[in-house]
């Protein structure tokens, strides 16, 4: 599906091809993701309902201590 932001066009993945890559990352065994901003929160509700407390959300002032 095409979307159009003001003066650009992008393609929104749709419900399903979110869900199959959250299927997919949980498949890999990677334990943790944090998404950016160009996830979008539609994108990043829909993965944190596939993969609960192993997907964070990068926003302003987040810290990831390794």
């Amino acid at each position: 599906m095409l979307t159009k932001y003001s003066d650009r066009i992008e393609k929104v993945k749709s419900d399903d091809e979110i869900r199959e890559v959250a299927g997919k990352i949980r498949e890999t065994g990677i334990e943790y993701i944090c998404t950016g901003h160009c996830t979008k929160d539609r994108a990043f509700g829909l993965l944190k309902e596939e993969l609960g407390d192993m997907v964070e959300q990068m926003k302003v002032g987040y810290e990831i201590v390794i």
